[in-house]
Parts: structure tokens; C-alpha cells; sequence
């Protein structure tokens, strides 16, 4: 998917043609979403040759861009990326070698780094059940977990290959995720829901570049916005998925894992993602579909209760998009002014407590400049008895040598 960079979008579709065929480029179909583009981006795509474009001129969002590329592929297998992503040569083919290998693993993700060649950034997340995600980090990953695939809660959908059934399976992309932030934890969740698993290939490693949303033009973008929507992700999924992340596997154990367990500050960071890995797995062992699973919702691309999967932006999409982008402003506006309120709120508070101490660094250097006038006023006094012991102690001393001289 295509958004505002000409420079990233040119960085990605060079590797896709370098290295996305994986050696049969009459067996792989390109399609590239459109996704309220800049002009330069646009100029580029119209130069690049052998790829059917999905053409939205409004800001349709990641999940509902999503959907409408994969109704738009015809293949088995769908690479999902995004233009601040590059293909590594022999990904691909890696890639789907583990789906072939494993048929109740819907995506598979490499390992990311920020560019080709770099040392890795992102191996996959451990989820809790109260839907916050662990980050494991490359330098903790326990090295039983690093020769072949292994199962992950969630992978990053900047670059990930899912079969096509697994993606139908849960209901496509659910577009309340409207426009981005928690949709790859969303359907990664759904997945594991249905039975199907989330897996990591060591074997091989494309590169993301992340942070590309914060740059982009118009209301919906910037550090600020992601956490609002942040915050919606994590109300959103506990609604969706409470029930199936306190279900019960087959052994006994909980779908998903405690949040404490997520927990490194106490214990060997390793240790802790090594008992989070073995979970997945065991989870992986025992897959069946919960009771509590969910299918993903679609209100931007498809009519309530209908299961089509559009492959075109048509003018009922579009006016349902509009209207979910100034929803989603209003409610940004009004969380930010909240947002103000309680920082103001806090700087009062903080502006009480500050003159709270100002007032008491008065009181202390008023009593320090009364401790320091007594001090002054005992002065005189204490040099006189200090006199007078020293001519005390002389006199003593006289008298005591005045003493001895008597008695030899």
C-alpha cells in the first residue's frame, strides 16, 4: 500500500521487482493500493509497468486498503507490505515454503531490519491478555528459537505473507481499526481464535522502516494521533477478545498469557520471552477454533451483513469513508482537548505545589536568618569564655608545674 513517499514507494517496489518474484514472475501478480497518494507517488506508479493499481482517492485506511488489495489478488498466498518495507532476496520463497510446511499457519513474517543487511529490529511480539505487546528484542531471543520458524502471538504487518483462506477464514481486515494502529494485533488475534497459528521464519529478513504514518500529510497523522488511536486499539480489542483471551486450552492453560509474564523488569528478560515462546507453541500444538472467536467487521468497504469483498473504491465506500474520518477527527479533537484540560489541571496542581514550596523556602531562610542573628548575638560570648578558659587552662598549668618544682 502507497501513501505520501515517492522516495520509500520507489525503495519498495525496486526490491519487489528485484527480488519479490522469487526467480517465477509468471507466477506472481503485483497489486498496488493506491491510498490517497501523494502526486509524486502517483507519477511513480504510472512509470512502473506489470502491476494492477487499486486506485482510492480518499484516505481509506490500512485494514479497508488491505481487503480491497487482497480481493483484488487472485493468488493463494498474499505478501502483504507496506511502502516503507523492501524484499530481501529469497524471502518470498522462504516465506512460503514455511506456509507449505505448516498448513494451520495463516501469516508468516521474516525478521525485520531497518534496512537490508542490517542487524534485526523486530523478531515478533508476545501478547498479554489485557491486549498490551512485548517487543522482543533480537539480543533476547533464546537461541532454541533461532534455526527454524517458531509461533509468535503477533508478527508486523509492514511485511508478512498470509494465506488467502486464513485471511477469509476471520472475515478480512476489521475496518473499526479505522485508520491505523492495533490491526495486525487484531487479526493475528483472530487468527489464533479460529485456529490458525502466527509464525516467525528466522531463515530469513526484509527491512521496515518504521515510523513512516508520523509524516504524513493531512489531520490523521504525528506522534499524537498515534497515541489516541493507541488507546482506542487496546478498548477496542479488550471488547473484542476478552473472552477468548481468558478461554481455556485443551491442557488447561489460558489462550493468552498473563500480563505479569510479559513483565522483564524482575527477572532474565530471556527467561521471560523464552516462557512467552513456549506458550505460542504449546498453543500451536493445540489449536482449535474457540467458541469466542470473532470475525472482523467491515463497515467501510462492504454492506452490513453481506460477505462480498470488493476490489474497487466505489462512491458508497467512499461516502462511508468520509464520514469514519470526520468521526475520527472529532473524537481526536475532543481527546486532545481533554488532553489540554488534564495537562492544565496538572499544571495547576504543579503551580500550588510550587508555590507551596516557595512559601516554605521562605519560612526555612527566615528561621536560618534568625538561627544565624543568634548565632551573631552569642558570639561575644563565646569569645570571653573562651578567653577565660584559655586563661584558666594557663593558670592551671603554671600552678601544676609550680607543684612539681616544690616537691622535687
Amino acid at each position: 500500500m502507497l501513501t505520501h513517499d515517492a522516495a520509500l514507494a520507489r525503495w519498495c517496489l525496486e526490491s519487489i521487482a528485484n527480488h519479490g518474484a522469487g526467480g517465477r514472475p509468471d507466477r506472481v501478480e503485483t497489486v498496488l493500493v493506491l491510498n490517497d497518494s501523494t502526486a509524486a507517488v502517483r507519477d511513480l506508479v504510472g512509470h512502473t509497468s506489470g502491476a494492477r493499481v487499486v486506485d482510492c482517492d480518499v484516505n481509506v485506511g490500512t485494514t479497508m486498503g488491505w481487503n480491497l488489495g487482497f480481493a483484488a489478488a487472485r493468488a493463494p498466498k498474499l505478501l502483504l507490505m507496506h511502502e516503507d518495507a523492501a524484499v530481501a532476496e529469497g524471502m518470498t520463497d522462504s516465506l512460503a515454503a514455511v506456509l507449505d510446511a505448516d498448513t494451520k499457519a495463516g501469516v508468516v513474517a521474516p525478521w525485520t531490519a531497518p534496512g537490508i543487511g542490517d542487524p534485526p529490529h523486530n523478531v515478533g511480539w508476545l501478547l498479554a491478555r489485557d491486549g498490551r505487546q512485548l517487543h522482543i528484542e533480537p539480543a533476547m531471543l533464546p537461541a532454541e528459537f533461532r534455526d527454524a520458524p517458531y509461533a509468535v502471538d503477533v508478527v508486523s504487518s509492514a511485511i508478512s505473507m498470509w494465506q488467502r483462506d486464513a485471511w477469509r477464514q476471520i472475515g478480512g481486515f476489521d475496518e473499526r481499526r479505522y485508520p491505523a494502529v492495533g490491526s495486525d494485533i487484531d487479526a493475528c488475534t483472530a487468527l489464533w481464535a479460529h485456529g490458525r497459528s502466527v509464525v516467525v521464519d528466522p531463515t530469513t529478513a526484509g527491512a521496515h522502516r518504521t515510523g513512516a504514518m508520523d509524516g504524513a500529510p493531512g489531520p490523521l497523522t504525528g506522534p499524537r494521533l498515534r497515541d489516541f488511536l493507541y488507546q482506542g486499539y487496546l478498548d477496542h480489542w479488550r471488547s473484542k477478545w476478552s473472552e477468548f483471551a481468558e478461554s481455556r486450552l485443551p491442557g488447561g492453560e489460558t489462550a493468552l498469557i498473563e500480563p505479569a509474564t510479559l513483565s522483564v523488569d524482575d527477572r532474565d528478560p530471556r527467561a521471560a520471552f523464552a516462557d512467552g515462546l513456549r506458550h505460542a507453541a504449546l498453543r500451536a500444538t493445540r489449536l482449535s477454533q474457540s467458541s469466542h472467536a470473532r470475525r472482523a467487521q467491515r463497515p467501510l468497504s462492504a454492506a452490513e451483513g453481506t460477505d462480498v469483498f470488493p476490489a474497487e473504491l466505489d462512491a458508497p465506500m467512499r461516502e462511508r469513508v468520509a464520514a469514519a474520518e470526520r468521526g475520527v477527527i472529532d473524537r481526536y479533537c475532543r481527546w486532545l482537548a481533554h488532553e489540554h484540560e488534564a495537562a492544565l489541571k496538572r499544571g495547576d496542581l504543579l503551580a500550588e505545589r510550587a508555590a507551596e514550596l516557595e512559601a516554605a523556602l521562605g519560612t526555612a531562610h527566615a528561621e536560618l536568618g534568625d538561627l544565624r542573628e543568634q548565632i551573631q548575638a552569642l558570639q561575644p560570648r563565646s569569645d570571653a569564655l573562651q578567653q577565660i578558659y584559655e586563661g584558666g587552662w594557663w593558670r592551671l598549668r603554671s600552678r601544676l608545674r609550680r607543684l612539681t618544682l616544690r616537691r622535687d
